[in-house]
């Protein structure tokens, strides 16, 4: 019973924590959005709505992984691969442009703070440019072809 308690507590914090970085990771180089009411004042537009899907991978009572799926409406699809051991969290982000990728590691600190609120200490971020690895694998592919 204690193990089963404490393997449902990980998962839940797994879980907070995989949203808290997604919401954060949606907000991160949105724009400001205003409009102009009737009498022309500007006010707050509505944000754009959250899109972003988390799947759990392996569980246990020391943490976990997860992997997050976050449609920017900026930036683009953003992948995120998370580890949480003992309250510590590891992210591996792919993003798809370099814009996408410079933003992230320019909120890091942003993100930081917002998961510490919720208790978590982010250790590392890593982010990568997905087109750029598969342009330089399409790159090598012709060169090869190229070779025969």
């Amino acid at each position: 019973r204690d193990h089963f308690d404490r393997d449902r507590d990980a998962t839940s914090e797994l879980t907070s924590t995989a949203y808290v970085l997604a919401a954060a990771v949606h907000q991160l180089g949105l724009i400001s959005y205003t409009q102009r009411s009737a009498a022309g004042e500007q006010t707050a537009a509505r944000p754009p709505e959250q899109h972003f899907q988390v799947q759990l991978g392996h569980v246990d009572a020391q943490g976990g992984t997860a992997s997050l799926q976050v449609a920017h409406p900026q930036l683009g699809d953003i992948a995120l691969e998370v580890e949480l051991s003992n309250g510590v969290l590891r992210v591996i982000a792919s993003a798809p442009t370099e814009l996408a990728a410079r933003v992230l590691l320019e909120g890091q600190a942003q993100l930081a703070e917002r998961l510490l609120r919720q208790g978590v200490a982010l250790e590392k971020l890593d982010v990568t440019v997905a087109n750029k690895r598969k342009d330089s694998q399409r790159a090598r592919a012709r060169n090869r072809k190229q070779e025969r």
